[in-house]
């Protein structure tokens, strides 16, 4: 038989939120699992408070709602929170609750933007966070039997930074296990909900529940560790891969350990907000602003940021990018963003320049750190402002128009496979005209030095895999060797048989020459990563540059196209592409500029802006929109 609701809709009492006001709901018990969800609320204070449990949970569909009883009216919440109370709930004894969909009112924009920032001391303060995973089944109580067997066992990621590859042992965990532990730590949607990271990481306990199961999270703290620790310029595990399909598993909760341990003081790791928003960039929030206000009370600096609702989504995201544009007095957040920039599917229109903070995709940008490159001042040297409509005015130099572009590839560079001939047509196509053929020799790159090798050193942007650090004076004489070995064959066509193990096959000297070449250019991990995410362009100034392919820094239009350019920007660590934005019929009295991503620019990246003579290359304002 349906149940029937209450008549009247709960009307919520105003909080007091100048005295950090907050509501707590008084679960009633019940025997009967079935019986409606009855509760009342008590608004409580930051300084006085009773003892209280936090939900963290998933809103779920929004269309699947159910009802619940506040104080004898109607409240509609999604059925997901319904279900996880109907598991909590005592059979006689009241519970003291905290959940948002049923303490904060969420049709009060002004409210929610108060609440929001009591977010930190509500689960805090909260005697223990209760992570509400969904109904049980077969295989998540094998993943809770897994897990805790592996803390038993005290199976763990070593966390030395030599470790990367090593392998824990397996002997006590199966593949069906480690599917168990998929089913509990990747399958539910929680693992991806922004929210739940504060909450989890501020909590003082946490307990982990599946049904009428439960699991500490002491458990899982002993298996996790804290190596591979994500920041702003860092993906987890970002020098190498997890151990195995288990780790990878795990990475997600990790994390949240991480942050956890930094909350309790127990570990130190970099908590900028930015550091904190890139930490947690593989979450979602069902309203972009939130992937900025739900983490500031895990940021050491907030930039001073009140939360509200009412303020757009590009007005929240370039405040954010502005303010950290500011404090470094460099370009970093633009052209070391982990994010793509600009727009993005589903949010609203972002400048090209603006990190999309609400995006999960993971983009590579040329990682210029640890000063591996400094193509531009360390600091502004130029002015810098940003206008109310989102128009980023900086100065830069335009090295050059892409003249060609053109996409080296594993096929042209015998990658991907030892086995079979290069074909000479592609490979050629992929070199500068100047170097299409092997007689050509001594030519010299216009900022000095050997052309062939200012080519090579730009498919690989200069720099050694992991971690990265640029190309040191041996490095150059051991890949100089390389290359030259792979030009002189192409001009040879040198073939192998179609199919090689191992060059005691080959009996031509030739190809055992050619075989070690491709061997050694498959082994070069640098000239795969860019490969992927880079194309190779010549400027129209016979520059060699790397620009960004399809997506590489934006899931859409992110594309470099010959035409647009490179420009070397004020306190920027690399060059950025850019794209000229035709004028509308609107009166525009300045060039407006798209940013494409990051580039490589042969010659220019170490302290290249004092290369620049006035006469020929001039810094200039350009307006990014």
């Amino acid at each position: 038989m349906p149940l029937t609701s209450p008549s009247s809709t709960y009307t919520y009492r105003p909080v007091d939120a100048a005295h950090q006001g907050f509501r707590i709901a008084i679960l009633e018990g019940s025997p009967d699992f079935e019986a409606p969800i009855r509760c009342s609320l008590v608004e409580v204070s930051v300084p006085v408070h009773p003892d209280y449990e936090a939900i963290s949970y998933v809103w779920g569909d929004l269309s699947n709602q159910a009802y619940l009883e506040v104080e004898g009216e109607t409240l509609m919440v999604t059925a997901n929170l319904v279900l996880a109370l109907r598991y909590i709930r005592h059979e006689t004894e009241a519970r003291y609750v905290w959940a948002d969909a049923i303490c904060i009112d969420q049709s009060n924009l002004e409210e929610r933007g108060q609440q929001v920032q009591l977010m930190k001391d509500v689960y805090t303060l909260c005697t223990r966070d209760l992570i509400w995973l969904g109904e049980s089944d077969e295989r998540s109580e094998k993943g809770i039997g897994t897990l805790i067997q592996m803390q038993r066992l005290r199976m763990h990621r070593r966390g030395d930074t030599d470790s990367f590859g090593k392998k824990v042992s397996r002997d006590k965990i199966g593949y069906q296990e480690e599917l168990s532990v998929y089913h509990i730590l990747k399958t539910p949607k929680i693992w991806e909900r922004v929210w739940v990271m504060q909450e989890i990481s501020c909590c003082p306990d946490a307990l982990i529940l599946i049904g009428h199961h439960s699991m500490p999270w002491d458990v899982l703290s002993g298996i996790l560790d804290h190596s591979g620790i994500p920041d702003r310029f860092h993906a987890p595990m970002a020098h190498g891969s997890p151990d195995s399909w288990l780790w990878e598993i795990i990475i997600g909760v990790q994390v949240i350990e991480h942050q956890r341990g930094s909350v309790k003081g127990i570990h130190l790791i970099n908590s900028t907000l930015v550091d904190v928003l890139s930490r947690f960039r593989q979450t979602y929030s069902t309203d972009p602003r939130d992937k900025i206000y739900c983490l500031l009370g895990l940021a050491t600096d907030g930039h001073g940021i009140v939360p509200d609702y009412r303020k757009p989504v590009g007005e929240v995201y370039t405040h954010i990018a502005w303010q950290q544009i500011q404090k470094e007095q460099n370009m970093d957040m633009i052209t070391q963003s982990l994010w793509p920039l600009g727009p993005d599917a589903g949010t609203a229109d972002l400048p090209s320049w603006l990190p999309n903070f609400s995006s999960t995709a993971s983009k590579t940008p040329l990682f210029a750190q640890r000063d591996i490159f400094a193509a531009g001042p360390a600091k502004f040297i130029k002015s810098v402002n940003v206008t109310s409509s989102g128009k980023l005015r900086v100065y830069g130099v335009f090295l050059g128009k892409i003249k060609t572009l053109k996409k080296p590839n594993f096929r042209a560079l015998g990658l991907g496979t030892i086995m079979g001939g290069i074909n000479p047509a592609v490979a050629q196509y992929t070199l500068p005209p100047l170097l299409s053929t092997s007689s050509a020799s001594d030519i010299e790159y216009p900022t000095g030095g050997d052309a062939f090798e200012a080519y090579w050193r730009t498919l690989m942007a200069d720099c050694d895999l992991y971690p990265a650090r640029r190309l040191s004076n041996n490095d150059i004489t051991k890949y100089n060797e390389i290359f030259k070995c792979w030009r002189r064959n192409l001009a040879l066509n040198v073939k192998l048989p179609n199919v090689v193990d191992n060059e005691n096959q080959l009996a031509d000297e030739r190809q055992k020459e050619e075989y070690r070449s491709r061997c050694d250019l498959q082994g070069i991990q640098s000239l795969s990563q860019k490969l992927g995410n880079w194309r190779f362009a010549e400027l129209e100034n016979d520059l060699y540059s790397l620009v960004p392919c399809d997506g590489c820094l934006r899931m859409t239009g992110g594309a470099a196209e010959e035409g647009d350019s490179v420009i070397l920007v004020d306190g920027g660590k690399v060059p950025l592409a850019i794209r000229r934005v035709p004028n509308d019929n609107s009166k525009v009295d300045e060039e407006r500029w798209e940013v494409l991503g990051t580039a490589y620019v042969h010659g220019y990246m170490d302290n290249g802006w004092r290369l620049i003579d006035e006469e020929v290359l001039k810094w200039v304002p350009i307006t990014l929109v």
